[in-house]
């Protein structure tokens, strides 16, 4: 789970229900909840809180949500990546998405999150788990 950068939204990946919860900070209530890929692992937005990305281990794939005031916060499209996609993070200036892909691939897919495509996929090490971008 994660908050949008503005702290409006907290925003909940439910594993068993293959989908997102959005839930409104200002009332503490329950908003709406969106489908997505199969069990959804990971979560990240862009710096901006327009994109919301949900990364689907089974599905090796992620998907993408508009979250800007005039997007319906639904997901609009997924993204193949590695094999046992496992986790991801966003760059600080929200222009490149990372997917690490462990133990099957062993690699990290860099995403163009512009123009939502995969530019290059790298060696990611033995087992890459967890990221983290830093500023």
């Amino acid at each position: 789970m994660l908050w949008t950068p503005d702290g409006k939204l907290l925003v909940v990946a439910l594993v068993v229900d293959d989908s997102i919860a959005y839930f409104d900070a200002g009332s503490v209530s329950f908003d709406r909840q969106a489908g997505t890929q199969r069990s959804p692992q990971r979560l990240a937005i862009s710096s901006d809180g327009a994109m919301l990305f949900s990364l689907s281990r089974y599905e090796n794939a992620f998907s993408f949500a508009d979250l800007s005031e005039s997007g319906e916060r639904r997901f609009v499209s997924s993204i193949p990546v590695g094999r046992n996609a496992f986790n991801m993070a966003i760059s600080a200036d929200g222009k490149t998405l990372y997917t690490a892909h462990s133990q099957l691939d062993n690699t990290i897919s860099v995403i163009d999150v512009r123009l939502m495509k995969v530019m290059n996929t790298i060696p990611g090490g033995n087992t890459p788990f967890g990221m983290l971008s830093i500023k």
